[in-house]
């Protein structure tokens, strides 16, 4: 590849327009982040003579359908859309922070806080009744369960966090919640806490059977309520506990920006090949 050109439209334009006056001459893939309006990509193809593939980010509606060249960012995010081809997301280890067991304490929270499928209300109650420390970062509401934290001794509302503020909140804790009550797509807090050498607690929901073994961390079923709150009583001891190095080195392996990129790479030559062009020749 020449290199990687970012290209955008507001809603309201005409995209097959917009990417025609946009689009380079030597563009070997079009690859698109959001869903493409119904036809789109065929009229893409046709039209711009570059092959689509369309990266799915989010859960489907129901009915809703994707393109043959649809890509997944897990297993089970793609066979619940019914197809068998993903990328797992990878990122950039550097911009986190790895820290050993010394330092660490308490729970991290980490998601949309407003998303009632991200579970912070959950959360609150099991480490509530656990007698364990909660920091809680990913946005400013709910107030009342933000007001909640304010008053509970070793709890913290964070709130939004972003580069080396987020690192920080993870790399802090002894093990990331991440209680979700719907079908995750992927989950890219998990690989972020991975990275920061914290293990994850999670339910087994979507794709986390697949990011989580039980090297760097515990899946429990949500209606087990008891045994979240002896988990994170264990955990908060020290009686149970994940090497921050076995964590680190999982999404090393699994979650690099690297490996992503040779996926999607080796998606790119398939969809040319399709098409009948080599990857990097002229069309």
């Amino acid at each position: 590849l020449g290199g990687i050109r970012v290209l955008s439209w507001g809603k309201d334009e005409d995209a097959l327009e917009r990417l025609k006056s946009l689009m380079p001459p030597d563009a070997d893939v079009l690859h698109s982040m959001v869903p493409l309006p119904g036809g789109l990509e065929r009229e893409l193809t046709g039209g711009l003579g570059v092959p689509v593939i369309t990266t799915i980010h989010g859960n489907g509606k129901v009915g809703e359908r994707f393109s043959d060249w649809a890509v997944f960012v897990s297993k089970d995010h793609a066979r619940r859309h019914g197809s068998e081809r993903f990328v797992w997301n990878g990122l950039d280890p550097s911009e986190f922070s790895f820290r050993p067991k010394a330092g660490r304490d308490g729970f991290a929270f980490l998601s949309k806080t407003s998303w009632k499928v991200k579970n912070l209300r959950g959360a609150i109650r099991v480490c509530a009744q656990a007698g364990v420390p909660l920091r809680i970062a990913g946005g400013d509401r709910p107030y009342g369960a933000r007001l909640e934290a304010l008053f509970r001794p070793g709890w913290r509302w964070v709130g939004r966090v972003a580069g080396e503020a987020k690192a920080g909140h993870l790399a802090s804790a002894r093990a990331l919640l991440f209680p979700v009550l719907w079908p995750e797509p992927f989950g890219l807090v998990v690989a972020e806490a991975f990275l920061s050498g914290t293990p994850v607690l999670a339910t087994p929901e979507g794709s986390l059977p697949e990011l989580v073994p039980p090297s760097v961390g515990r899946l429990l079923e949500w209606g087990e309520q008891a045994r979240w709150v002896e988990l994170l009583g264990e955990v908060q001891s020290g009686r149970l506990a994940w090497e921050p190095e076995a964590c680190l080195d999982h999404a090393l392996r699994h979650f690099h920006y690297r490996s992503m990129t040779e996926s999607y790479l080796g998606l790119y030559r398939a969809r040319r090949s399709e098409a009948g062009v080599t990857l990097g020749d002229p069309r």
